[in-house]
């Protein structure tokens, strides 16, 4: 069972503005902070500005040297939240990681400040921080953002006669206000006895493009290739494979993560070209209405409302 199928309207996402998603299991798409960022909509103008806020105060916290226990803040209400119904989990696993446990994943983040690499952005976090991906960041995301998904949400299931009910559930977002986490009493939109938060599927992906993988592949090697770039008597330009680059780095580090590490911390400008690049390497990659079919429906029926 689909939310279509509580909204009594067909599937297929050219119909919705939203991810159709199921109720009964967890479909494995993320919240993409670089598909926010990238779009104009007002839902993400509202959320890339909490984002920023966000971020802001978890960047200026690992910088500065705060202590851990003020860095626990952040992460008092930064868990998974079934309500969605995305990601890797089977929609009734609650709480996938306690504050102590976010404050050891990234426990590396302020040596790597220390050693230069100016941390800016949310998607820096998945290339330099192990065990850190798609399904943490957008989980961290989904508590963020969620008084914006809950208003959004709300306002969706108004079109389709549903309306936001009382509920002993809270949830807390973040305060761009008090840069803090701050208990929520809106009401929610509850179907089958569970709160349901809909995201808007211009903002979901099934993987992040950006990793160390493509951090590594798209800046590093590049940049790499143009130093090792020689001429040739005959004025043709020799250029070294990516791959036989690939290979000499790994013979010097165990992973490519470390090769990411090593050559951000010797020339920082490599991390801004990647900020650079981007805006423009984002466009026009969000999920298709199709591709949303076949990976929401398993390629079951949808058709388009006429």
């Amino acid at each position: 069972m689909h939310i279509s199928n509580a909204f009594q309207s067909p599937k297929g996402h050219v119909n919705y503005d939203f991810v159709d998603i199921s109720l009964s299991t967890d479909t494995p798409l993320f919240i993409d902070p670089c598909l926010i960022k990238s779009s104009n909509t007002p839902f993400c103008q509202k959320a890339s500005s909490v984002i920023d806020d966000y971020f802001n105060v978890f960047f200026n916290m690992y910088s500065s040297g705060s202590t851990n226990k003020e860095k626990l803040m952040l992460f008092e209400h930064a868990h998974e939240i079934n309500a969605t119904k995305l990601g890797y989990g089977n929609g009734k696993n609650g709480k996938a990681k306690t504050p102590m446990g976010m404050l050891n994943t990234f426990k590396s983040v302020d040596d790597l400040f220390k050693r230069g690499i100016c941390f800016s952005h949310p998607i820096d976090l998945p290339i330099f921080i192990e065990d850190f991906a798609e399904d943490c960041l957008s989980d961290m995301l989904t508590n963020i953002l969620s008084q914006l998904l809950n208003d959004y949400t709300v306002e969706q299931c108004a079109r389709y006669g549903i309306q936001p009910q009382n509920t002993d559930q809270s949830y807390y977002y973040w305060n761009t206000e008090t840069h803090s986490w701050e208990l929520s009493k809106s009401q929610m939109i509850i179907i089958d006895k569970a709160v349901i938060l809909l995201v808007p599927k211009h903002i979901i992906c099934k993987n992040y493009y950006y990793n160390a993988e493509q951090y590594f592949r798209m800046i590093i090697s590049e940049r790499i290739q143009q130093r090792k770039t020689t001429v040739n008597s005959d004025g043709k330009e020799i250029k070294p494979y990516k791959k036989d680059i690939k290979f000499d780095e790994l013979a010097k580090y165990e992973t490519i993560r470390e090769v990411d590490i090593a050559h951000t911390i010797s020339d920082p400008s490599t991390l801004t070209e990647y900020h650079a690049r981007m805006p423009q390497s984002y466009t026009n990659r969000y999920l298709t209405d199709d591709e949303l079919d076949d990976i929401v429906y398993k390629k079951g029926s949808a058709k388009k409302i006429l």
